[in-house]
């Protein structure tokens, strides 16, 4: 294990001096490239920022990856397809953020990267662990489709997260954070090593991007091309991780609580839009952190509380696996949590100053 804890400490080291680096450098670059995001709508910046978070992030890690080769510290984790599937999601998104892309367009690309990395790597969820209570769930024929679906869930559900300074990033940050420490417990340290390569260089990156006291307003953001990457990233490494047979095995149901913030919210902004007879994806202020800037948060605010509530998640998935809680209280909870999440947003947005949804809450729970 400490033979393999060294590499991964000097890729992270890489990823993250790299990354502080190269955000301010692309930070200039952008505005020629055509990267330059402007402020307006439901966007909360007041001035023009670089949407160069996505590349330095892929560049960072990438020349991470390399190095540790080059010094034979790499340990094989990601492989080419992955690496490749990776730039090519990125490229994606930089077209999305210079041409708005349509959302049939962009679910055509997203399906094209991903169906052949599942085909030529062969992971994919074959289980959804024992959800019901008696016994595992196994997918069969379904497996490759089912996978699919939850990549391009997952993918849309990073790239609509994507809402506040900081927040996109920080929850894939606390999520490869959790998985890379399920991939050292299954002794997966390749995928350790490059997991955290890259949650280094997005640590960098949000030095620039998190609203801090220190820090009033983003230097960069991400864009598409970042939320799609990191998108790619969260879900690729959970599907392998799930995927892993064994004695250690890590079920899907804990993995889902890592990655449960994202999903939970897009969930009921699907779920809201689609009620209202509206298309599931279009814009509007339904995002929990829209709701809680609505309700008086600054954003930095809503932004530390949701990362606050992103990482309790991450740590209910990990505890519960390390002291073997079965799936089914996973799987009741999460719904738990979800009708939680439903009411909150639904109370919200009846009740539209903070006095009002306190009182609305008080009463709800004295019933």
């Amino acid at each position: 294990m400490n033979n393999n804890i060294v590499p991964a400490i000097v890729l992270g080291a890489v990823g993250a001096a790299l990354s502080l680096i190269l955000v301010p450098v692309f930070s200039k670059w952008g505005p020629r490239w055509g990267l330059l995001d402007h402020p307006g709508g439901r966007k909360q910046h007041a001035h023009a920022v670089p949407l160069v978070g996505g590349l330095a992030i892929m560049v960072s890690g990438f020349i991470a990856l390399a190095v540790g080769s080059l010094w034979g510290l790499h340990t094989g984790g990601f492989s080419w397809w992955f690496i490749g599937a990776i730039a090519v999601i990125l490229m994606i998104g930089v077209c999305d953020d210079v041409f708005e892309l349509s959302h049939r367009i962009k679910a055509l690309l997203q399906i094209l990267v991903i169906l052949p990395l599942i085909f030529m790597t062969n992971f994919k969820v074959t289980a959804v662990g024992s959800i019901f209570g008696d016994g595992a769930v196994h997918l069969g024929d379904l497996a490759i489709p089912f996978t699919l679906i939850c990549l391009l869930g997952y993918l849309n559900a990073a790239n609509m997260i994507d809402g506040l300074d900081g927040l996109a990033a920080g929850v894939a940050f606390i999520a490869m954070f959790f998985l890379a420490i399920f991939a050292a417990m299954l002794h997966l340290f390749g995928w350790f090593a490059d997991m955290l390569a890259f949650a280094a260089a997005t640590l960098g990156f949000l030095v620039y991007n998190l609203r801090t006291p220190w820090r009033r307003r983003a230097m960069a953001i991400m864009g598409d091309g970042g939320s799609l990457l990191l998108g790619l990233l969260v879900g690729w490494c959970s599907v392998r991780i799930a995927a892993e047979p064994g004695p250690l095995a890590v079920s899907p149901a804990n993995v889902a609580w890592v990655l449960a913030l994202p999903v939970m919210d897009t969930l009921v902004v699907m779920g809201r839009r689609m009620g209202g007879g509206h298309s599931p994806f279009k814009p509007d202020r339904l995002h929990l952190h829209h709701v809680l800037v609505d309700l008086g948060f600054s954003p930095c605010q809503a932004t530390w509380t949701l990362l606050a509530l992103s990482f309790v998640y991450g740590l209910y998935g990990f505890m519960a696996h390390v002291f073997g809680i079965p799936d089914l209280i996973l799987f009741v909870s999460f719904l738990g949590v979800l009708f939680v999440h439903v009411s909150f947003v639904f109370l919200a947005h009846r009740h539209k100053s903070p006095q009002s949804l306190h009182l609305a809450l008080r009463d709800f729970f004295a019933q």
